[in-house]
Order: structure tokens, then C-alpha cells, then sequence
């Protein structure tokens, strides 16, 4: 539901930021709320389902070490698992180029979007970003997907990218206005009346945000998300429908039946079972790395042969804890292999190499469509890290829709 921009509201907005006033960014929206602007307004009714992905450069892939990223506590605000979908680096120009793999794919019922630093770090023409920005949005409308935009926040390592970060977080106002779009401003809950960053919010690098900075931006957009939201509940009863081999991990060896070691880390690995917290019925399989010298890989994967039928889609959940001293990469996913055992197309991920030191039992999950060609299908869930780690997964399972959801 949009806000009625009010005479007194518009005077606010003019005064929110230090060069509101100039561009008296109040008039704007309330010219493009009386006008309705010349693009075709995108009203969101009953969304199509309540997953959520969290699309953007470093700031929401949270690269830094000891910070959580803000989609995890997102994920605690929701009750729900929300796709990381950030690569550090990014402008809106390269998330225009993967949003089809690394949102679309996924079929969300939202998509976060928080973009544009790293454009503005390349003196990147106003114009060229405001392109790319409104082209994300399309994408996204055409694709069902609700887009929820945020304004970039304020940083203290180059104050004179200020000016043009309060320029672009203006056009993303209108952009959205025009829309009918939620927006949710990051750029003053992040400043001081000056317009510089508030104490606290960001890193000594005076541009990544703090754990603090990181859970004001949940909390923020958990606000914005619909209430209504329609939940689709995870399943687990070890049922006979699911595809995944051995759901319950069962076995008498150190490994579950069915199941294989993963990783580079060799003789650092160890592995074992042990009883599910979430059902006494199921087992976790547990992988422990030890401390090293470099950075190795440790986790679990399976084959499954032509169970998964090209063309169609399917539902994964899996139990995962996780925990070590520092913030490792922790990664599951899907590859799709050919009948000569070449790789078909990405990777598709059910967690996206997150950077983080922690997990408490979350229950992930995620709809994956197997691509024309494939013949096997492997699942890998593994961590990556030169400390010391373990990692834990539990109760996997792959159910077909038979329609779509």
C-alpha cells in the first residue's frame, strides 16, 4: 500500500536529506502520486508465494568477516529462509546480467534489491544506472516477482560520492513512486541531519555496514514485507515420495547409505552420525575439518540418477547447523550433469556461499526445475575454510510439484 503524500509529509521530505530541499524531492513524489508519471504503474496484489531473495552487491552478500549478513537476520525477522543473493563488486549492470540465474530461477514472491555503490565507485553516468535500475524492475514485474527497492546508504570514505548518492537515491524514489513500488529508505535511517553515516552503522571501512547497520536494515525491510504473507511450511516425515536416497540418513558406517565424503581438506576430515534434534527417527550426518594451513573444502554430496525428470520442478529442504570461530564460506547447491557427463548450464544453489560462523538448525529450502538434457543430478552441501569447522545436515528431501507453485 503506497503512502498518501500529504503537503505536510512533502514538506518533510524536503527537509529529510541535505539536498532534498534543493531538489525538492517532496514536490517530486507528490507530483508523480497526483500525475501517476507516464510509466505504467505496477499495483502488487496477493503475492504469488512468500519467498523472499535479497539481491545486491556486498553489502547483502556481507563479505565481511565477524558480520552477519542482513538476509540472515532477515531470516530470523520472517520466521522463513531468504536467498543471499549478493556477489560483492556488483553494479546494477552485472546484477541486470545474472538476475535470470540468481533470482528469476528461484521464483520468488519478492525481491530486495540494494544496488548502485559500486556504480557510483566507477563514476558510472546517472543515466546509465537509472537504465539498468528500471530495466531490474521490469524484469522482475514480468517474471510476477514483486520489486521492493532500497535507497543506497550513506558512507564516510569518499565524502564527495555523497552528492551523487543523494542524486540516485532521488530518482529512486520517483522510479518507485511512478511504480506504485515500496521503497525503503536506508539512506536516512543510516544518517545524521548532516547527511553523513550515523556512529555505529559501518565498519572502519566507513562503507560496509556493522552488525548493527546489518539488522537496522532487517528490521527495516522486514517492516515493508506484506503481513499477509501466504507461508509455505517445510515437510519432513521421512515420506516415501521424497527422491533423496537415505532421507533419514540412516547406515551403520560413519557415513549415511547412499551418501559420499566431499572435499579437499583430506585427512583434516572426519565424519560421523548422530541422532536429528528436530526427530529422534532421523540422524544428523556430521562433518568436522580441522584447523589448517589453507583454505580446503569439507562436506557431503549424493547422485541422483534420472529420478529428476527434465523440464520439471521440484521442492528441496534440508536441515543445516553450522558453527566455527571465524566466518567461512558455506555453500549447497545442484549441479545437472549430460549423458557424457558434462555439466548442463549454473549451478542451481540452495544456499549461495554465504559468508558466516554460525547457523542454529535452519531449515532451508528451495525450488530448483531440472534443465532438458539431464541425466544425473548432483547435491553438494559443503563449507570451505582454513579454520576449524563443523557442519552438520539433516532430513534432505526432494518432492516433485505437480503443478506450479
Amino acid at each position: 500500500m503506497k503512502t498518501v503524500i500529504t503537503d505536510s509529509v512533502k514538506e518533510r521530505l524536503n527537509y529529510s536529506m541535505p539536498v532534498a530541499n534543493e531538489l525538492k524531492l517532496g514536490d517530486i513524489i507528490q507530483e508523480l502520486q497526483q500525475s501517476r508519471g507516464n510509466e505504467t504503474p505496477f499495483i502488487s496484489s496477493t503475492l504469488v508465494n512468500d519467498r523472499i531473495v535479497c539481491f545486491g552487491d556486498s553489502i547483502t552478500s556481507g563479505d565481511a568477516a565477524g558480520v552477519r549478513m542482513y538476509p540472515t537476520w532477515l531470516s530470523f525477522h520472517t520466521g522463513g529462509f531468504v536467498r543471499n543473493s549478493g556477489v560483492s563488486g556488483n553494479t546494477v549492470a552485472q546484477m541486470l546480467q545474472r538476475i535470470d540465474a540468481d533470482v528469476i530461477a528461484h521464483r520468488p514472491g519478492i525481491c530486495v534489491i540494494l544496488g548502485g555503490t559500486n556504480d557510483i565507485n566507477s563514476a558510472r553516468p546517472l543515466a546509465d544506472i537509472t537504465a539498468d535500475i528500471t530495466a531490474i524492475t521490469n524484469k522482475l514485474i514480468s517474471n510476477n516477482i514483486t520489486p521492493i527497492w532500497c535507497t543506497i546508504p550513506p558512507r564516510s570514505d569518499n565524502l564527495a560520492h555523497l552528492p551523487t548518492i543523494r542524486k540516485l537515491n532521488t530518482w529512486i524514489y520517483a522510479h518507485c513512486l511512478r511504480q506504485g513500488l515500496e521503497i525503503i529508505d536506508l539512506y536516512t535511517a543510516f544518517s545524521k541531519p548532516d547527511g553523513t553515516p550515523k556512529d555505529g552503522f559501518l565498519l572502519p571501512d566507513k562503507l560496509h555496514p556493522t552488525t548493527a547497520g546489518m539488522t537496522e536494515i532487517a528490521k527495516l525491510v522486514a517492516s515493508y514485507l506484506p503481513r499477509n504473507q501466504r507461508k509455505i511450511p517445510t515437510l519432513f516425515g521421512g515420506d516415501a515420495e521424497s527422491i533423496v536416497p537415505n532421507p533419514t540418513f540412516s547406515g551403520s558406517n560413519s557415513v549415511a547409505n547412499g551418501w559420499m565424503q566431499y572435499g579437499s581438506a583430506g585427512t583434516l576430515l572426519s565424519y560421523r552420525r548422530e541422532v536429528s534434534p528436530n526427530d529422534s527417527s532421523s540422524m544428523w550426518q556430521v562433518i568436522r575439518k580441522e584447523q589448517g594451513i589453507d583454505s580446503k573444502t569439507g562436506g557431503i554430496r549424493c547422485v541422483l540418477p534420472a529420478t529428476l525428470v527434465a523440464g520439471r520442478t521440484y521442492r528441496v529442504e534440508l536441515d543445516i547447523d553450522y558453527e566455527s570461530d571465524v566466518d567461512n564460506v558455506v555453500t549447497s547447491y545442484f549441479q545437472f550433469k549430460d549423458s557424457s557427463n558434462a555439466v548442463i548450464g549454473s549451478a542451481v544453489f540452495l544456499l549461495r556461499s554465504p559468508t558466516l560462523k554460525r547457523l542454529d538448525n535452519v531449515r532451508i529450502s528451495a525450488e530448483i526445475t531440472t534443465p532438458a538434457g539431464t541425466v544425473s543430478t548432483e547435491w553438494i552441501t559443503y563449507s570451505q575454510a582454513t579454520s576449524a569447522f563443523t557442519l552438520k545436515v539433516g532430513r534432505p528431501r526432494i518432492i516433485e510439484y505437480y503443478s506450479t507453485p
